[in-house]
């Protein structure tokens, strides 16, 4: 398959490769679709993390915080929400 891609994309692509994150262009451009099948989050506590994060801000990973992702996690499973594969362990 052979695509056009605007100027901007491809640096973004050509940035993911170089700095070693991505092995290959292909991978970049395979894990920027697996992720458009990826049901978005609806969490409003996940996504006021990620936020954080984007900021450089974060929580510390206490025995209280671990308990309650572990809390969320089996709500969620209870619910049918299925787990990625790359954050399974």
């Amino acid at each position: 398959m052979n695509i056009t891609l605007p100027t901007d994309v491809q640096s973004i692509i050509d940035r993911n490769v170089e700095s070693g994150r991505f092995p290959s262009m292909e991978d970049v451009i395979a894990e920027a679709v697996r992720q458009m099948d990826t049901p978005p989050v609806s969490d409003d506590l996940l996504m006021t993390a990620l936020e954080e994060a984007n900021r450089g801000e974060g929580r510390v990973l206490t025995e209280d915080v671990m308990r309650e992702l572990s809390q969320r996690a089996r709500a969620n499973a209870r619910r049918g929400h299925k787990v990625r594969d790359d954050v399974k362990y």
